[in-house]
């Protein structure tokens, strides 16, 4: 019997704990009863996210898209905001390869959530406008004088708009501060346009089309006012047309209009030239011009005066362009205040990292400057065809 004797401490230690643990398991057991609904409940949620991670990690199979998200979370939460650190610095705090950080990043300055600029660092799209009221804006043209109807317009809407001339030199404190530059002049050297960009600086040329380096332009949409004038010169019975073309760097309009007067008429003829050709032109039987800007149209009706021409009698003049209330001749025109509003708003808004062109389209306006040609004034087509009769059109 002594040896049929537990050790001392063994089973009896143990026959001591069996009826506190047995309470304690009872106790959690009635406890899990009461809420047993509410664990079912929560262990359903926390499978179903981690279904959903399952599922968002396969379709994000890479590190970097992985990455773009965290990064996206972090911007929408508020973490990151205004300009972002330095890559290298980033990169440690999250924990990744410079190279996957810097895929992230790209992606999110692909979709407009970042702004990446040259020499200036990363932004939140948003924290650092563009355009406002302590940022200046650099106005390029070829002599001051220039171009001042939309001098005044944008001076207006940013009294820092500050006029440098294309072909000078420009110190530093001229460039200090700016954010944009508006590129209006025809002959900006492209290493000028390179500086620019390399300064992180918004370039938007301006009524012209970008040359050397793709920057972002807003134009009038030359091409498509160029096209409705020849359709319905032909349909006023023109059939000889002398085009002049704007000033160097414009959008041309000579094949446009070629390509409408064809359609219209196999007869037709089109001429691309300047304003000192209206007088062999109209000794030649051409009876309409299509100016491709203001300062086409002023110079053709300066020369169609100096030649005693009767305008529109013997010569119809029309044309497409911008300016002001003056417009010289009828056509399609944006007024300046229309452009310069587009324009400040295209920069306020921000422009994406890759080069847009905004297309401003021209509002016929009827100046007295088209009638149909000598030869058939008093016939029933003439009478149809022409811009005061035709349905849709009227003074802008």
């Amino acid at each position: 019997m002594p040896d049929l004797l537990p050790p001392a401490g063994g089973p009896a230690i143990e026959a001591e704990r069996l009826p506190q643990a047995c309470a304690r398991e009872a106790g959690d057991g009635i406890r899990r009863g009461s809420s047993g609904k509410g664990q079912q409940t929560m262990a359903a949620r926390n499978a179903s996210a981690e279904e959903n991670d399952a599922t968002r990690n396969l379709r994000l199979s890479y590190k970097f898209q992985r990455l773009r998200e965290r990064l996206r979370d972090a911007i929408r939460k508020g973490e990151l905001s205004g300009k972002l650190p330095g890559e290298r610095q980033l990169a440690r705090k999250m924990r990744v390869n410079a190279k996957t950080l810097s895929k992230a990043l790209t992606d999110l300055a692909a979709e407009g959530v970042l702004q990446r600029c040259i020499g200036r660092g990363t932004y939140v799209r948003g924290s650092e406008a563009i355009a406002d009221g302590r940022d200046k804006w650099l106005f390029v043209v070829e002599h001051a004088n220039r171009f001042l109807w939309m001098r005044k317009a944008l001076e207006s809407i940013n009294p820092r708009l500050q006029v440098v001339r294309s072909r000078d030199p420009l110190r530093p404190s001229e460039l200090a501060g700016v954010k944009c530059v508006i590129d209006m002049a025809i002959d900006t050297p492209p290493e000028t346009v390179r500086m620019f960009l390399h300064r992180g600086m918004t370039v938007v040329s301006v009524n012209k089309q970008p040359a050397a380096y793709s920057t972002h332009s807003v134009q009038v949409d030359r091409p498509a006012g160029a096209a409705n004038l020849a359709r319905e010169l032909m349909l006023c019975g023109h059939q000889r047309v002398l085009v002049i073309e704007g000033e160097r760097g414009r959008a041309p309009v000579g094949e446009i209009v070629r390509q409408i007067v064809r359609r219209y008429t196999p007869e037709g003829v089109v001429e691309v030239g300047s304003a000192t050709d209206i007088g062999p032109a109209t000794r030649n039987g051409f009876t309409a011009v299509i100016a491709g800007c203001r300062y086409s149209a002023e110079r053709a009706m300066n020369e169609a005066t100096r030649l005693g021409l009767s305008v529109p009698q013997q010569l119809s003049v029309t044309g497409v362009g911008a300016g002001d209330e003056r417009f010289p001749c009828s056509g399609y025109w944006v007024h300046i205040r229309e452009f310069a509003s587009a324009l400040a708003d295209m920069l306020r808004d921000g422009l994406p990292q890759k080069p847009i062109t905004l297309w401003l389209a021209g509002v016929y306006h009827e100046l007295g400057t088209v009638a149909a040609p000598a030869s058939m004034v008093g016939s029933e087509s003439a009478l149809r065809g022409t811009f005061l009769n035709h349905p849709g059109l009227g003074a802008g």
